[in-house]
C-alpha cells in the first residue's frame, strides 16, 4: 500500500519544487507562506550579521542584491562596509504524501556576511 503513495510522491515532488517562486524580500521566520528571506542580529553598536536564504530557483547574485538592501536599511545610509560570502546549501524538506512522509532535498542559495555601519 505504501508504493504507490511513494512513486506518487517521487513523481510529484519535482513538479511541486518547479512551481516554486524566486524569494521575496522579507524577514525570514514562522509566519511567512514563502520560505527564505533574511536574518540579521547586531553583533555591537553598528555592526550586524546578516543572512539571506533563498530556495531552489534564487541565483546567489539577486540574494547579494537583497542582502545589500538589507545592510542599507539596517545602516539607514548607502555607507557601510560589508565582509559578505555567497555560497549555496543542501536543504532537506519533508512533504506529505498520502499517510507517509518524503523527504525532498534541494539545493539553496546563501548570502551572509558582517556589515559595518559608517556613522
Amino acid at each position: 500500500m505504501k508504493a504507490p503513495a511513494i512513486v506518487f510522491a517521487l513523481l510529484v515532488a519535482p513538479l511541486v519544487a518547479g512551481c516554486v517562486r524566486t524569494t521575496p524580500y522579507q524577514r525570514e521566520g514562522a509566519f511567512n507562506w514563502k520560505p527564505g528571506g533574511y536574518r540579521d542580529s547586531e553583533i555591537s553598536p553598528g555592526r550586524y550579521e546578516v543572512k539571506f536564504t533563498g530556495n531552489a530557483r534564487d541565483e546567489p547574485g539577486k540574494l547579494l542584491a537583497m542582502w545589500h538592501r538589507r545592510a542599507r536599511e539596517l545602516c539607514e545610509s548607502d555607507s557601510y562596509a560589508a565582509d559578505v560570502a555567497e555560497k549555496r546549501e543542501i536543504q532537506t524538506t519533508i512533504i506529505p504524501a498520502g499517510t507517509i512522509f518524503v523527504p525532498v532535498t534541494s539545493e539553496i542559495a546563501v548570502v551572509t556576511g558582517t556589515v559595518t555601519c559608517d556613522r
